[in-house]
Formats: structure tokens, sequence, C-alpha cells
């Protein structure tokens, strides 16, 4: 059997800017980005224990699920144990009820994986940027939008958000949570999960980091055995332009005109485009050599 660590670890300078919003007096309104599985949703999970909040995660469905879906997450917050309390036919009139509720207090509102909502919910941007410009601003409220970070810089919300962006776990913060592993296989560890959160709470902290690596990396239905093809297949389209950029880096060819001279991608312009996405779901990393750093 995996093990599965659901101790929440490290991320404390971001519950505390999300602390210090919550605190503030007013509207403050919050975006957290990074792909998936780097902990975007336990970070609010964590965030939110012991305060009054409405927390939704949208899913891949159509309009009529995802509303179904918030009006339980609202009919919780109010009774834990009623489902069913309100029922939303419209965002519209969901948001509309949510800035009542806030006239009451601080009223913490979270739409987690809110680039599937705006997929299934037709004019929901601009009905967004509405409420963010003109409606919640008179309220108590701190809404909390996550995302993909290329989803969310391609928005438009009429007003700057907090943003926190979130990478890999430190080592230090790594370290804190696997306090019986010797310094050496601290280091060995880190070294073969890079810090990834949904890496890491599959490591068994009663087993050898040999027996990790066993289980984890080269056993068949371990995390990590076809990790970056199982990222590009969730999040890119044409995967195998994707596999073809990966062949040519694996292969050392890493200037620009060489990896486009081994692949079909015709133009750099269309290579930079599929490698910032490749770096933005963290399967490649772009590193500048110091010499060309201060040329164009």
């Amino acid at each position: 059997m995996i093990y599965q660590n659901n101790t929440f670890i490290g991320r404390e300078d971001e519950l505390s800017v999300l602390e210090k919003c919550y605190a503030s007096n007013g509207f403050q309104f919050i975006t957290i980005t990074g792909r998936d599985g780097i902990g975007k949703t336990a970070l609010i999970r964590q965030f939110c224990k012991g305060k009054k909040a409405i927390l939704f995660s949208a899913i891949k469905s159509d309009a009529v699920n995802n509303l179904k879906a918030l009006s339980r997450a609202v009919s919780k917050s109010l009774y834990k144990e009623v489902r069913d309390l309100v029922t939303f036919k419209s965002m519209d009139s969901a948001l509309e009820f949510i800035h009542r509720l806030a006239e009451k207090g601080r009223e913490v509102v979270v739409i987690d994986n809110y680039d599937d909502l705006v997929s299934s919910i037709e004019g929901l941007p601009e009905l967004i940027k509405t409420y963010l410009s003109h409606i919640f601003p008179k309220r108590n409220i701190m809404l909390i939008l996550t995302g993909s970070k290329q989803f969310m810089d391609s928005q438009t919300f009429g007003m700057d958000p907090v943003s926190i962006h979130l990478e890999n776990l430190s080592f230090s913060e790594m370290r804190d949570s696997f306090r019986t592993f010797q310094d050496y296989d601290l280091v060995t560890l880190y070294a073969m999960t890079g810090g990834d959160p949904n890496v890491l709470r599959h490591v068994d902290p009663d087993r050898s980091i040999r027996d990790n690596i066993d289980s984890l990396c080269l056993s068949s239905d371990g995390i990590m055995f076809d990790l970056p093809l199982r990222r590009m297949m969730s999040h890119l389209r044409s995967p195998e332009a994707y596999c073809s950029l990966l062949t040519a880096i694996s292969g050392g060819l890493t200037p620009m005109k060489d990896i486009v001279s081994r692949t079909s991608m015709g133009s750099s312009a269309a290579c930079s485009t599929y490698l910032s996405n490749l770096v933005d779901i963290g399967i490649v990393e772009k590193e500048v050599p110091f010499h060309e750093r201060n040329s164009r």
C-alpha cells in the first residue's frame, strides 16, 4: 500500500501573506497559482481552518454540476450538516448571495480551480470583473481564486490582486517533515523529488530511502514512474510536439536554434511558446549562461 502523508508541510511565508490579508479590513482579492499537485488546495484548506469560509472547488464538468457544487459549498459554510440549504441557478445569483452574506461580518470565499469554472460557465470572467470592480469592494470579503499561472496571467480582473505563486518546497521545508531520515538520506530524497509536494506525500518515513525509491520511481504503479508524461497529457495539447522537444533537449540540444532544427516547430517563436509551457508545469528549467546575461 502506498503511504499517504497528510501532514501539512511548510508554506509559512504564503500563510503569513494570507493571514495579513485576512486581518485587514475591507475587501481583499488574492490569486494563488501553480501547477496541479503543487499544494494550492492544501494551502487554502490550512488557511481556512477555524475561519468562516466558503471553500468551493470547481470541477471539470458543465455549468449545472458546478453550480450544484457551489450551492453545496455555500450551504455547508452556513450549516455543516446541511448540503442543500441554498440552490443557485446562475453564477450571478451565487455571487449576489455571497455579497449579502458579507453584510454580517468577514467572509472568506475561495474558488479553487478557477480555470475549470471559467471553462464551464460562459461569460464568467466579465461577471467576476464586474463584482470585483463595483460590488465586492463595498463588503468585508476576502476572495481567493486558485488556478494555473498561465491561465491567471491571461485574465483581466479590473484590479491588481495579491498574487501568490507556489513552487516546489525548499529543502528546509521538506527536512522539517522527515526528521526520521539522516542528513544523507534527506539530500537523496530532495534530489529525487525536487521538493514536489505531490510526490513527498507518498514518501513513507518508516521505510528506507532505497525502498522509497523502488516504490516511487522504479515500480510501474509508482507516482514518479511516468510523471512527466502524465503531466503533459493532463495539461498540454499536442503531447507529441512536447515529446519531440524533450527528446531534443535530452539529447544535449539546449540553444533555441538547435532545438528548432531538430524538431518540426518551424520557428523559434513557436518553440519558445512550447518551452514556456513546459517550464510552467515544472518539467524543464530555463538557465542563461553567465556570459550571456548582459547581452540581448
